[in-house]
């Protein structure tokens, strides 16, 4: 199961150790799932890991479905082969849900969804998610395209979609304050779960968009640094400045 856990430094120090974990079962580069012939029998339909059952019901007979975008600084284009994966949050528990691989066009189907709450995070490994994709799932089908961003190519919008936030990553230095480059930002929502993450550019500069307002805390990461951070709610378009302090 997915346990109810108090917010803190474990759920970002496993996104750092394992290269995307989003909370408990949840991951960006899942261990392998067994195959429709392998998998047993289960009494949690759609769980990504059959074997490890939440002792409360999980499955539905509703679908999301959409395309994952690759945004570059020239455009978008289908991401083939990506994955993504549905955190569904039920009252008073949550799980994740197995993968959905992209075909060639970009498109995915998340099935055997509950109405429920549901966020999805897509790719992982060398990618961010700057905008938060999330859907109030209540009627059998429903869509939502989902943007990923190379980490090596961060793309900082002067206007994003709100809510949302930009700002500066940056520490305080004997020569004053000074951006902190290629850290990564987490926006965290219900507690544990990973809604949009971002790598602040050369300038330190960083922005996330369609945020929710959920038990939210933003966190920045970088190698050499203390892990800390911060409520907040998120109205509009806000300007937040990141501090961050080496170890």
């Amino acid at each position: 199961m997915c346990a109810r856990r108090a917010r803190g430094l474990p759920t970002i120090l496993m996104l750092i150790a394992a290269s995307g974990v989003l909370s408990c079962d949840v991951v960006t580069e899942p261990l392998p799932i067994p195959t429709t012939a392998d998998a047993p029998v289960s009494g949690c339909p759609g769980y990504a890991i059959p074997a490890r059952c939440p002792p409360f019901p999980t499955g539905g007979s509703n679908v999301i479905s959409g395309v994952l975008l690759e945004r570059t600084a020239l455009g978008t284009r289908p991401f083939a082969g990506g994955g993504v994966w549905a955190w569904v949050q039920l009252p008073g528990a949550g799980y994740s849900t197995g993968r959905a691989a992209t075909n060639a066009d970009g498109e995915y189907q998340v099935a055997l969804l509950p109405n429920a709450l549901v966020v999805l995070q897509a790719a992982g490994g060398k990618y961010d998610q700057p905008c938060a994709s999330i859907v109030e799932l209540s009627s059998p089908t429903a869509t939502a395209s989902i943007e990923i961003v190379s980490e090596d190519a961060p793309i900082v919008d002067a206007d994003p979609p709100p809510p949302a936030l930009t700002g500066v990553v940056y520490e305080m230095t004997s020569n004053g304050r000074q951006p902190v480059p290629r850290a990564r930002v987490f926006f965290e929502t219900l507690l544990d779960i990973v809604a949009a993450t971002t790598t602040t550019d050369h300038s330190g500069r960083y922005s996330m968009c369609r945020l929710p307002s959920l038990n939210s805390f933003v966190t920045p990461v970088k190698d050499g640094y203390v892990i800390a951070g911060r409520p907040v709610v998120v109205s509009g378009v806000m300007q937040l400045d990141l501090e961050m302090q080496r170890q």
